[in-house]
């Protein structure tokens, strides 16, 4: 048995999820607690290479490293049907969380510049974001037979992502005082957080879900 199957055999997808939502609400209590009251970026959720950015960097690294998984999973499957021939979707979903786990660390989005725009890297990132979901929509709606409410975990989970990081952040602009808009930083922060969150359970269900229907169509190990 390898070490992935190891995991999921004693941490099913749901108590994963329930630790990392657990997780990000003590890290949104302590930000407010240490963070915002007391002033320790340490633990200020919207501070930069701190513990809250440090978990969500290694978060954003798990996407890619399940996705990978369960790309590799359905390429191993020997037949395969028409709706896992390609790998794409896993990817695409690979390739983007491992780069934003790196501008998580790195701040990469913070030194793109548009003149005359204060965040000129939600114009960038977010129809970059919006492609990317319908792509990733679309594809998930085809693999309905193995999971079939992979689409809407999936979709819920770049909306979870999408509002925080583009709508908060927006909201954020025309708050009337510093309370609520430390408020809509705690609500950008936690939904981008718990987005990830949805997204890793959902590929773990569909990973579950790939073994429960071609655990037959391994080949045999010798």
């Amino acid at each position: 048995m390898d070490g992935h199957k190891l995991v999921v055999k004693k941490f099913s997808p749901e108590k994963i999820l329930s630790i990392l939502i657990c997780i990000e609400l003590i890290l949104v209590a302590l930000s407010g607690l240490f963070g915002f009251w007391l002033r320790y970026d340490f633990f200020h959720i919207n501070r930069e290479q701190n513990l809250p950015t440090w978990f969500s960097s290694i978060q954003l690294f798990f996407v890619t490293y399940f996705a990978m998984i369960v790309a590799n999973k359905e390429s191993l499957i020997e037949e395969q049907e028409e709706i896992i021939k390609s790998q794409v979707l896993w990817y695409i979903i690979a390739i983007g969380f491992a780069f934003l786990s790196l501008d998580e660390f790195a701040e990469i989005h913070e030194s793109i510049r548009i003149p005359g725009v204060r965040k000129g890297w939600v114009l960038v990132y977010m129809p970059i974001a919006f492609l990317v979901a319908c792509y990733c929509g679309y594809e998930s709606l085809k693999r309905r037979k193995i999971y079939p409410q992979l689409p809407y975990v999936l979709c819920g989970s770049f909306l979870v992502m999408g509002a925080g990081a583009f709508g908060a952040e927006w909201a954020g602009k025309y708050m009337p005082n510093k309370f609520f808009f430390g408020i809509s930083l705690i609500v950008e922060e936690f939904s981008e957080m718990l987005g990830v969150s949805i997204l890793i359970y959902a590929v773990l269900r569909y990973r579950q879900e790939l073994d429960h229907k071609y655990s037959q169509a391994e080949p045999p190990k010798h």
